[in-house]
């Protein structure tokens, strides 16, 4: 198998935001019809979304938004690319089961579409690396899934060192200790939720080949860690952003 992969990294549409009284959506709908294009384009044999598609309870902003998410995974599978969907804090009802907005597409029964809700591992036929995905989650489930962490290093608990090297991590936590991660938004004006922290180093310590962070609406890299940031600019704060989806070629 060949080692090598190239993939489509985005995060946080906030396809149902309003700015200043402005609907979003058909500039978030116009770069994301684009973005397939470009994984079409490009190759890319998998596309990754790092969470924060839509808040679920805004009626018909919610059903737009769930339904570009929907149509871009189906153009996505109707070209043979792979495509994985991970809940952000935006997404999760606080409820004691996993329920956000991307729950319409785990109905859709397809292998090509992966939606997380809950931590888990994603392997994919002919893709070298396994992806190992922590959404954010209800402050229900993240007790048991998070903060006492036996759940997601269960998870885990069979990787061997080879494992690890060809592992991705992807997450949608909401507080990260990295130094130099600039906080901005997505800390005051798109604040919700409680906040689970990823003990970043650990991961990073084990040979993970890369971390992708969602929640954070500018683009950063920091060492092993890659911020995608939002897609389009989405408070006053975020004027000297520039949000754009991601192609990484590992």
């Amino acid at each position: 198998m060949n080692m090598n992969m190239k993939m489509l990294v985005t995060s946080d549409w906030h396809a149902d935001a309003v700015t200043n009284g402005i609907e979003r959506y058909n500039e978030i709908e116009s770069i994301a019809l684009e973005m397939v294009k470009t994984a079409i384009e490009e190759r890319v044999s998998v596309f990754v979304f790092a969470g924060d598609l839509c808040n679920p309870g805004l009626g018909g902003r919610t059903i737009m938004a769930i339904s570009l998410a929907s149509k871009v995974a189906n153009m996505l599978d109707d070209v043979g690319i792979r495509s994985i969907w991970l809940a952000g804090n935006h997404d999760v009802v606080d409820v004691d089961y996993p329920l956000s907005s991307l729950m319409p597409l785990c109905t859709q029964g397809n292998s090509n579409i992966n939606v997380a809700q809950v931590p888990m591992v994603v392997e994919l036929a002919h893709v070298p690396f396994r992806f190992l995905c922590l959404p954010y989650v209800s402050k229900y489930l993240g007790a048991r899934m998070y903060e006492h962490h036996n759940y997601v290093e269960a998870l885990t608990a069979g990787f061997s060192a080879h494992d690890w090297k060809y592992t991705i991590v992807v997450s949608h936590m909401t507080a990260l200790d990295v130094t130099g991660l600039e906080v901005g938004t997505e800390s005051n004006e798109f604040r919700y939720g409680k906040s689970y922290k990823l003990n970043l180093p650990s991961y990073l310590d084990r040979g993970v080949r890369l971390v992708i962070q969602g929640h954070f609406h500018k683009h950063q890299r920091h060492g092993g860690l890659f911020v995608p940031g939002s897609l389009v600019r989405l408070g006053f704060g975020e004027e000297k952003h520039h949000p754009h989806y991601h192609i990484l070629s590992i």
